[in-house]
Protein backbone atom coordinates (compact mmCIF):
# COMPACT_ATOMS: atom_id res chain seq x y z
CA UNK A 1 0.00 0.00 0.00
CA UNK A 2 1.39 3.60 -1.00
CA UNK A 3 1.70 6.09 1.24
CA UNK A 4 0.76 10.21 0.61
CA UNK A 5 -0.13 13.05 2.23
CA UNK A 6 -3.76 13.09 0.35
CA UNK A 7 -5.17 9.82 -1.50
CA UNK A 8 -7.38 10.93 -4.59
CA UNK A 9 -9.92 8.44 -6.11
CA UNK A 10 -10.79 9.55 -9.68
CA UNK A 11 -8.54 11.00 -12.53
CA UNK A 12 -10.78 12.84 -13.92
CA UNK A 13 -10.68 16.68 -14.28
CA UNK A 14 -11.29 17.63 -11.20
CA UNK A 15 -9.17 14.80 -9.43
CA UNK A 16 -5.96 15.72 -11.38
CA UNK A 17 -6.27 19.05 -10.95
CA UNK A 18 -6.43 18.78 -6.91
CA UNK A 19 -3.73 15.86 -7.25
CA UNK A 20 -1.67 18.34 -9.18
CA UNK A 21 -2.21 21.68 -6.66
CA UNK A 22 -1.15 20.04 -3.89
CA UNK A 23 1.87 18.09 -5.04
CA UNK A 24 2.32 21.89 -6.65
CA UNK A 25 2.17 22.82 -3.18
CA UNK A 26 4.63 20.11 -1.60
CA UNK A 27 2.75 17.70 -0.07
CA UNK A 28 2.81 14.02 -1.92
CA UNK A 29 -0.43 12.59 -3.58
CA UNK A 30 -1.82 9.27 -4.36
CA UNK A 31 -3.95 9.26 -7.17
CA UNK A 32 -6.11 5.86 -7.83
CA UNK A 33 -7.80 5.48 -11.19
CA UNK A 34 -10.36 2.56 -12.09
CA UNK A 35 -10.03 2.74 -15.89
CA UNK A 36 -6.47 2.03 -18.16
CA UNK A 37 -6.79 5.65 -18.98
CA UNK A 38 -6.63 9.57 -17.42
CA UNK A 39 -9.92 11.87 -18.47
CA UNK A 40 -13.25 10.20 -16.44
CA UNK A 41 -15.41 11.80 -18.82
CA UNK A 42 -13.20 13.48 -20.72
CA UNK A 43 -11.98 10.87 -23.82
CA UNK A 44 -10.13 11.59 -26.81
CA UNK A 45 -9.40 9.32 -29.67
CA UNK A 46 -7.40 10.52 -32.89
CA UNK A 47 -8.39 9.70 -36.75
CA UNK A 48 -4.92 11.03 -38.12
CA UNK A 49 -4.71 14.79 -36.50
CA UNK A 50 -8.43 14.85 -36.47
CA UNK A 51 -9.76 14.32 -32.59
CA UNK A 52 -12.69 12.28 -32.36
CA UNK A 53 -14.24 13.79 -29.05
CA UNK A 54 -16.15 11.13 -26.93
CA UNK A 55 -17.10 13.07 -23.99
CA UNK A 56 -16.46 16.14 -22.82
CA UNK A 57 -15.32 19.24 -25.24
CA UNK A 58 -16.57 22.40 -25.16
CA UNK A 59 -15.05 25.43 -23.95
CA UNK A 60 -16.36 29.29 -24.64
CA UNK A 61 -16.93 32.36 -23.02
CA UNK A 62 -16.46 32.75 -19.20
CA UNK A 63 -14.28 29.55 -18.55
CA UNK A 64 -11.24 31.76 -17.78
CA UNK A 65 -10.01 28.10 -15.20
CA UNK A 66 -10.43 25.71 -18.04
CA UNK A 67 -8.74 27.78 -20.68
CA UNK A 68 -6.01 28.88 -17.86
CA UNK A 69 -5.12 25.39 -17.14
CA UNK A 70 -5.06 24.36 -20.77
CA UNK A 71 -2.37 27.27 -21.69
CA UNK A 72 -0.29 26.52 -18.70
CA UNK A 73 -0.28 22.72 -20.09
CA UNK A 74 0.54 24.36 -23.51
CA UNK A 75 -3.10 23.40 -25.38
CA UNK A 76 -5.11 25.77 -27.53
CA UNK A 77 -8.52 26.13 -28.45
CA UNK A 78 -10.02 27.98 -31.36
CA UNK A 79 -13.68 29.01 -32.12
CA UNK A 80 -15.88 26.22 -33.49
CA UNK A 81 -18.17 27.10 -36.25
CA UNK A 82 -15.96 29.14 -38.04
CA UNK A 83 -17.57 27.40 -41.50
CA UNK A 84 -20.33 28.75 -40.70
CA UNK A 85 -23.99 27.62 -42.29
CA UNK A 86 -27.18 27.08 -41.59
CA UNK A 87 -28.56 24.88 -38.91
CA UNK A 88 -31.50 22.12 -39.21
CA UNK A 89 -34.29 21.65 -37.30
CA UNK A 90 -36.58 18.66 -37.60
CA UNK A 91 -39.92 19.00 -36.39
CA UNK A 92 -42.35 16.04 -36.87
CA UNK A 93 -41.74 15.98 -40.24
CA UNK A 94 -41.12 19.72 -41.05
CA UNK A 95 -37.46 20.33 -41.78
CA UNK A 96 -36.83 23.75 -41.09
CA UNK A 97 -33.53 25.56 -41.76
CA UNK A 98 -32.38 28.81 -39.82
CA UNK A 99 -29.09 30.99 -39.71
CA UNK A 100 -28.56 31.42 -36.00
CA UNK A 101 -27.00 34.31 -34.80
CA UNK A 102 -25.72 32.81 -31.95
CA UNK A 103 -24.55 29.10 -31.15
CA UNK A 104 -26.08 26.05 -33.10
CA UNK A 105 -29.53 26.05 -30.36
CA UNK A 106 -30.30 29.76 -31.63
CA UNK A 107 -34.02 28.88 -32.53
CA UNK A 108 -35.11 32.40 -32.86
CA UNK A 109 -35.62 32.21 -36.51
CA UNK A 110 -37.56 29.45 -36.18
CA UNK A 111 -39.75 30.61 -32.98
CA UNK A 112 -39.29 34.34 -32.91
CA UNK A 113 -39.82 37.21 -29.64
CA UNK A 114 -42.42 34.78 -27.85
CA UNK A 115 -39.20 31.86 -27.15
CA UNK A 116 -36.99 34.74 -26.01
CA UNK A 117 -39.55 35.90 -23.27
CA UNK A 118 -39.75 32.36 -22.31
CA UNK A 119 -36.22 31.87 -21.69
CA UNK A 120 -36.44 34.81 -19.62
CA UNK A 121 -38.87 34.31 -17.98
CA UNK A 122 -36.68 31.16 -16.82
CA UNK A 123 -33.49 32.73 -16.23
CA UNK A 124 -35.37 35.45 -14.53
CA UNK A 125 -36.21 32.59 -11.94
CA UNK A 126 -32.65 31.06 -12.11
CA UNK A 127 -31.70 34.31 -11.16
CA UNK A 128 -33.09 33.84 -7.97
CA UNK A 129 -31.04 30.83 -6.92
CA UNK A 130 -28.04 30.89 -5.30
CA UNK A 131 -25.30 28.48 -6.43
CA UNK A 132 -23.75 27.88 -3.33
CA UNK A 133 -27.17 27.09 -1.86
CA UNK A 134 -30.05 26.42 -3.87
CA UNK A 135 -32.11 25.07 -1.17
CA UNK A 136 -32.20 28.78 0.04
CA UNK A 137 -33.84 30.34 -2.57
CA UNK A 138 -37.27 31.91 -1.85
CA UNK A 139 -38.98 29.54 -4.33
CA UNK A 140 -36.67 26.77 -3.87
CA UNK A 141 -39.18 24.09 -2.08
CA UNK A 142 -42.36 24.54 -5.13
CA UNK A 143 -39.37 24.45 -7.73
CA UNK A 144 -37.74 21.52 -5.67
CA UNK A 145 -41.02 19.89 -5.56
CA UNK A 146 -41.59 18.77 -9.15
CA UNK A 147 -40.04 17.60 -12.15
CA UNK A 148 -38.93 19.88 -15.13
CA UNK A 149 -41.27 18.49 -17.02
CA UNK A 150 -44.15 19.30 -15.05
CA UNK A 151 -43.71 22.57 -14.41
CA UNK A 152 -43.06 22.85 -18.37
CA UNK A 153 -45.72 21.43 -19.24
CA UNK A 154 -47.89 23.80 -16.77
CA UNK A 155 -46.35 26.91 -17.33
CA UNK A 156 -45.30 27.28 -20.72
CA UNK A 157 -46.55 26.99 -24.61
CA UNK A 158 -46.14 23.83 -25.98
CA UNK A 159 -43.85 24.97 -28.82
CA UNK A 160 -41.37 26.87 -26.61
CA UNK A 161 -40.97 23.93 -24.36
CA UNK A 162 -40.42 21.80 -26.83
CA UNK A 163 -37.16 23.98 -28.20
CA UNK A 164 -36.57 24.79 -24.62
CA UNK A 165 -36.49 21.05 -23.67
CA UNK A 166 -34.14 20.06 -26.55
CA UNK A 167 -31.52 21.91 -24.84
CA UNK A 168 -32.45 21.14 -21.25
CA UNK A 169 -32.09 17.40 -22.56
CA UNK A 170 -29.15 18.38 -24.20
CA UNK A 171 -27.17 19.45 -20.75
CA UNK A 172 -28.97 17.37 -18.06
CA UNK A 173 -30.97 14.32 -18.10
CA UNK A 174 -34.66 13.67 -18.99
CA UNK A 175 -37.35 16.52 -17.93
CA UNK A 176 -39.59 14.24 -16.25
CA UNK A 177 -36.95 12.89 -13.92
CA UNK A 178 -35.33 15.71 -12.85
CA UNK A 179 -36.24 18.43 -10.14
CA UNK A 180 -37.02 21.69 -11.70
CA UNK A 181 -34.99 23.05 -9.58
CA UNK A 182 -32.06 21.70 -10.66
CA UNK A 183 -32.81 23.08 -14.24
CA UNK A 184 -32.25 26.35 -12.53
CA UNK A 185 -29.26 25.56 -10.64
CA UNK A 186 -27.49 24.50 -13.99
CA UNK A 187 -28.89 27.35 -15.61
CA UNK A 188 -27.84 30.01 -13.04
CA UNK A 189 -24.28 28.28 -12.88
CA UNK A 190 -24.09 28.46 -16.48
CA UNK A 191 -25.07 31.63 -17.94
CA UNK A 192 -28.33 31.33 -18.14
CA UNK A 193 -30.58 29.26 -20.83
CA UNK A 194 -30.02 32.20 -22.88
CA UNK A 195 -26.29 32.13 -22.99
CA UNK A 196 -26.47 27.91 -23.55
CA UNK A 197 -28.44 29.35 -26.87
CA UNK A 198 -26.53 31.80 -27.99
CA UNK A 199 -29.18 34.58 -27.81
CA UNK A 200 -26.64 37.30 -25.97
CA UNK A 201 -23.25 36.57 -27.43
CA UNK A 202 -21.52 33.48 -28.51
CA UNK A 203 -22.32 30.68 -26.09
CA UNK A 204 -20.63 28.85 -23.98
CA UNK A 205 -19.57 25.99 -25.93
CA UNK A 206 -18.57 27.67 -28.89
CA UNK A 207 -14.26 26.75 -28.41
CA UNK A 208 -12.98 23.33 -28.65
CA UNK A 209 -9.39 22.31 -28.05
CA UNK A 210 -6.64 21.81 -30.53
CA UNK A 211 -5.54 17.88 -30.36
CA UNK A 212 -8.64 16.93 -28.35
CA UNK A 213 -9.70 17.48 -24.74
CA UNK A 214 -8.21 14.15 -23.25
CA UNK A 215 -4.82 16.21 -23.82
CA UNK A 216 -5.52 18.03 -20.12
CA UNK A 217 -5.98 15.30 -18.41
CA UNK A 218 -3.02 13.19 -20.07
CA UNK A 219 -0.54 16.29 -19.60
CA UNK A 220 -1.72 16.74 -16.19
CA UNK A 221 -0.79 12.95 -15.23
CA UNK A 222 2.45 13.04 -17.10
CA UNK A 223 3.19 15.86 -14.21
CA UNK A 224 2.56 13.94 -11.73
CA UNK A 225 4.18 10.73 -12.72
CA UNK A 226 4.24 7.97 -11.14
CA UNK A 227 1.62 8.96 -8.44
CA UNK A 228 -1.32 7.77 -10.62
CA UNK A 229 -2.22 4.54 -10.76
CA UNK A 230 -4.47 3.43 -13.37
CA UNK A 231 -6.26 0.22 -13.07
CA UNK A 232 -6.80 0.34 -9.83
CA UNK A 233 -10.62 0.75 -8.61
CA UNK A 234 -10.95 2.09 -5.41
CA UNK A 235 -13.69 -0.21 -3.32
CA UNK A 236 -13.39 0.63 0.14
CA UNK A 237 -13.02 3.98 1.93
CA UNK A 238 -11.74 3.45 5.91
CA UNK A 239 -10.89 6.48 8.37
CA UNK A 240 -9.60 5.95 11.47
CA UNK A 241 -7.53 8.37 14.45
CA UNK A 242 -4.29 8.66 12.24
CA UNK A 243 -5.33 8.80 8.60
CA UNK A 244 -7.59 6.72 5.72
CA UNK A 245 -7.09 3.87 4.01
CA UNK A 246 -8.35 3.36 0.19
CA UNK A 247 -8.47 -0.18 -0.60
CA UNK A 248 -9.46 -2.01 -3.51
CA UNK A 249 -8.40 -3.69 -6.72
CA UNK A 250 -4.86 -2.83 -8.46
CA UNK A 251 -3.38 -1.35 -5.42
CA UNK A 252 -4.47 0.91 -2.24
CA UNK A 253 -3.06 3.90 -0.53
CA UNK A 254 -2.80 5.23 2.55
CA UNK A 255 -2.78 9.11 3.58
CA UNK A 256 -4.28 11.80 6.19
CA UNK A 257 -6.82 12.83 4.07
CA UNK A 258 -8.22 11.87 1.19
CA UNK A 259 -10.33 13.63 -1.75
CA UNK A 260 -13.32 11.28 -4.05
CA UNK A 261 -13.58 13.07 -6.95
CA UNK A 262 -16.62 10.86 -8.36
CA UNK A 263 -19.85 11.70 -9.58
CA UNK A 264 -22.03 11.89 -5.93
CA UNK A 265 -23.71 8.20 -7.18
CA UNK A 266 -20.31 6.47 -7.46
CA UNK A 267 -19.41 7.56 -4.81
CA UNK A 268 -21.60 6.81 -2.47
CA UNK A 269 -21.54 3.17 -4.07
CA UNK A 270 -17.67 2.52 -2.16
CA UNK A 271 -17.77 0.78 1.03
CA UNK A 272 -17.31 3.85 3.62
CA UNK A 273 -16.40 2.68 6.98
CA UNK A 274 -17.59 4.74 9.06
CA UNK A 275 -20.43 4.58 7.18
CA UNK A 276 -21.51 8.11 5.70
CA UNK A 277 -23.57 9.92 7.38
CA UNK A 278 -27.40 9.75 6.31
CA UNK A 279 -27.89 13.11 4.45
CA UNK A 280 -24.66 12.05 2.72
CA UNK A 281 -25.98 8.89 1.69
CA UNK A 282 -29.48 9.80 1.06
CA UNK A 283 -28.27 12.44 -1.05
CA UNK A 284 -25.76 10.49 -3.52
CA UNK A 285 -29.21 7.99 -3.65
CA UNK A 286 -31.04 11.39 -5.76
CA UNK A 287 -28.57 12.58 -7.48
CA UNK A 288 -28.23 10.10 -10.04
CA UNK A 289 -25.91 9.97 -13.36
CA UNK A 290 -27.69 9.51 -16.33
CA UNK A 291 -26.33 8.41 -19.88
CA UNK A 292 -26.59 8.87 -23.21
CA UNK A 293 -25.41 7.20 -26.69
CA UNK A 294 -22.60 9.65 -28.44
CA UNK A 295 -22.15 8.33 -32.32
CA UNK A 296 -20.04 9.88 -34.33
CA UNK A 297 -20.17 9.43 -38.16
CA UNK A 298 -17.08 9.85 -40.06
CA UNK A 299 -17.54 10.83 -43.85
CA UNK A 300 -14.69 11.09 -45.96
CA UNK A 301 -15.11 14.83 -46.29
CA UNK A 302 -17.67 17.77 -44.80
CA UNK A 303 -20.38 17.34 -48.03
CA UNK A 304 -22.84 19.25 -45.78
CA UNK A 305 -20.73 22.23 -46.11
CA UNK A 306 -21.18 22.47 -50.02
CA UNK A 307 -25.03 22.65 -49.58
CA UNK A 308 -24.19 25.86 -46.88
CA UNK A 309 -24.96 24.08 -44.20
CA UNK A 310 -22.86 23.66 -40.78
CA UNK A 311 -23.56 20.88 -39.89
CA UNK A 312 -25.43 21.17 -36.60
CA UNK A 313 -29.03 20.02 -36.11
CA UNK A 314 -31.92 19.38 -33.70
CA UNK A 315 -34.42 16.88 -33.70
CA UNK A 316 -36.74 14.92 -31.40
CA UNK A 317 -33.91 11.77 -31.98
CA UNK A 318 -30.73 14.36 -31.52
CA UNK A 319 -28.54 17.05 -31.29
CA UNK A 320 -25.97 17.09 -33.80
CA UNK A 321 -22.77 18.74 -34.62
CA UNK A 322 -19.68 19.38 -36.87
CA UNK A 323 -16.47 18.15 -35.46
CA UNK A 324 -14.21 18.01 -39.01
CA UNK A 325 -12.59 21.38 -37.89
CA UNK A 326 -10.12 22.01 -40.62
CA UNK A 327 -9.13 18.38 -41.50
CA UNK A 328 -10.08 16.52 -44.29
CA UNK A 329 -12.22 14.16 -42.98
CA UNK A 330 -15.76 14.82 -41.93
CA UNK A 331 -17.50 14.20 -38.51
CA UNK A 332 -20.77 14.72 -37.30
CA UNK A 333 -21.10 14.19 -33.50
CA UNK A 334 -24.29 12.92 -32.98
CA UNK A 335 -25.81 13.26 -29.20
CA UNK A 336 -28.86 10.98 -28.61
CA UNK A 337 -31.53 11.87 -26.00
CA UNK A 338 -31.27 10.17 -22.33
CA UNK A 339 -34.35 8.14 -23.26
CA UNK A 340 -33.61 7.10 -27.01
CA UNK A 341 -30.56 6.15 -25.88
CA UNK A 342 -32.83 3.21 -23.21
CA UNK A 343 -34.48 1.92 -26.07
CA UNK A 344 -31.97 2.13 -28.90
CA UNK A 345 -29.60 0.35 -26.38
CA UNK A 346 -31.61 -3.06 -26.77
CA UNK A 347 -31.80 -2.98 -30.74
CA UNK A 348 -28.67 -4.35 -32.60
CA UNK A 349 -25.96 -2.06 -33.25
CA UNK A 350 -27.20 -2.40 -37.14
CA UNK A 351 -30.43 -1.28 -36.10
CA UNK A 352 -30.19 1.56 -33.87
CA UNK A 353 -26.93 2.64 -36.64
CA UNK A 354 -29.77 2.39 -39.74
CA UNK A 355 -32.20 5.05 -37.61
CA UNK A 356 -29.70 7.23 -37.02
CA UNK A 357 -28.88 7.57 -40.62
CA UNK A 358 -31.93 7.97 -41.54
CA UNK A 359 -32.12 10.75 -39.44
CA UNK A 360 -29.13 12.48 -40.48
CA UNK A 361 -30.01 11.78 -44.20
CA UNK A 362 -33.27 13.66 -43.62
CA UNK A 363 -31.29 16.67 -41.92
CA UNK A 364 -27.87 17.11 -44.59
CA UNK A 365 -28.65 14.49 -47.78
CA UNK A 366 -28.36 11.13 -48.82
CA UNK A 367 -24.44 11.63 -48.22
CA UNK A 368 -25.47 11.04 -44.79
CA UNK A 369 -25.92 7.66 -45.19
CA UNK A 370 -22.51 6.53 -46.14
CA UNK A 371 -20.46 7.27 -43.50
CA UNK A 372 -16.79 5.62 -43.33
CA UNK A 373 -17.06 4.74 -39.92
CA UNK A 374 -19.31 4.37 -37.17
CA UNK A 375 -17.89 5.30 -33.46
CA UNK A 376 -20.31 4.97 -30.63
CA UNK A 377 -20.62 4.85 -27.07
CA UNK A 378 -23.08 4.68 -24.73
CA UNK A 379 -22.01 6.29 -21.20
CA UNK A 380 -24.73 4.35 -19.00
CA UNK A 381 -22.71 1.37 -20.18
CA UNK A 382 -19.46 3.00 -19.06
CA UNK A 383 -18.63 0.92 -15.68
CA UNK A 384 -16.84 3.41 -14.27
CA UNK A 385 -18.89 6.55 -15.18
CA UNK A 386 -22.65 5.01 -15.43
CA UNK A 387 -23.26 7.59 -17.32
CA UNK A 388 -21.85 11.56 -18.39
CA UNK A 389 -24.36 13.83 -16.45
CA UNK A 390 -25.71 14.08 -12.65
CA UNK A 391 -28.98 15.58 -11.99
CA UNK A 392 -30.67 15.87 -8.59
CA UNK A 393 -34.33 13.81 -8.66
CA UNK A 394 -37.19 16.22 -7.29
CA UNK A 395 -36.72 16.84 -2.92
CA UNK A 396 -33.14 16.56 -3.08
CA UNK A 397 -31.78 19.61 -3.25
CA UNK A 398 -34.09 20.90 -0.60
CA UNK A 399 -33.68 17.77 1.66
CA UNK A 400 -29.57 17.04 1.76
CA UNK A 401 -28.17 19.23 -0.58
CA UNK A 402 -25.99 20.61 2.30
CA UNK A 403 -23.87 17.44 2.48
CA UNK A 404 -22.81 17.72 -1.29
CA UNK A 405 -19.75 20.27 -0.76
CA UNK A 406 -19.18 18.93 3.07
CA UNK A 407 -16.57 16.70 4.11
CA UNK A 408 -16.98 13.68 5.70
CA UNK A 409 -14.52 13.23 8.18
CA UNK A 410 -11.28 12.75 6.22
CA UNK A 411 -12.79 12.81 3.21
CA UNK A 412 -13.15 15.63 0.83
CA UNK A 413 -15.73 15.16 -2.48
CA UNK A 414 -14.53 17.09 -5.82
CA UNK A 415 -16.36 16.70 -9.13
CA UNK A 416 -18.27 18.54 -11.98
CA UNK A 417 -21.55 18.65 -9.83
CA UNK A 418 -19.73 20.22 -6.71
CA UNK A 419 -18.88 23.22 -9.03
CA UNK A 420 -20.54 26.56 -8.01
CA UNK A 421 -19.86 27.67 -11.60
CA UNK A 422 -20.11 25.83 -14.74
CA UNK A 423 -21.95 23.26 -12.53
CA UNK A 424 -21.48 19.57 -14.47
CA UNK A 425 -19.24 20.98 -17.26
CA UNK A 426 -15.23 20.91 -17.38
CA UNK A 427 -14.61 24.76 -16.51
CA UNK A 428 -16.54 23.50 -13.17
CA UNK A 429 -14.66 20.40 -12.50
CA UNK A 430 -11.33 22.57 -12.84
CA UNK A 431 -13.03 24.71 -10.30
CA UNK A 432 -14.04 21.89 -7.86
CA UNK A 433 -10.49 20.22 -7.76
CA UNK A 434 -8.91 23.97 -7.27
CA UNK A 435 -11.30 24.75 -4.26
CA UNK A 436 -11.03 21.11 -2.63
CA UNK A 437 -7.08 20.99 -3.17
CA UNK A 438 -7.06 24.47 -1.28
CA UNK A 439 -9.38 22.53 1.36
CA UNK A 440 -7.08 20.14 2.23
CA UNK A 441 -3.94 22.23 2.14
CA UNK A 442 -5.94 24.08 4.97
CA UNK A 443 -5.97 21.09 6.84
CA UNK A 444 -2.83 19.39 6.54
CA UNK A 445 -1.01 22.76 7.27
Amino acid sequence: MRNADVVVIGAGLSGLVAAHDIARAGRTVAVLEARNRVGGRVWTEMRGHQPLELGGAWTGPGQDRLKALAADLGIAFVEHGAHGGDSVYLRGEERLVTRPDGGRRDYRGIFGDGLVQAVKRLDDMAATVPPEAPWDAASAGEWDGQTTRTWMAANMQADYAEAIGHVIEAYLIPQNEMSFLHALVYARTNGGFASLMGFDGKPHDNEVFVGGTQQIAERLAARLGDAVTLNAPARRIESDGTGVSVTGEGGGARGTLAIIALPPVLAGRLVHAPALPPPRDYLTARFPIRGRMRMTAVYPAPFWRARGLSGAATSAMFSVWDASMDGPLGMLIVQLGTALSRTLWDESMAARQAKVLAELARCFGPEALKPREIREVYWAAEEYSRGCVSACLPGAWTAYGRALRAPVGRAHFAGAECATQFMSNMDGAVQSGQDTARAVLARLD
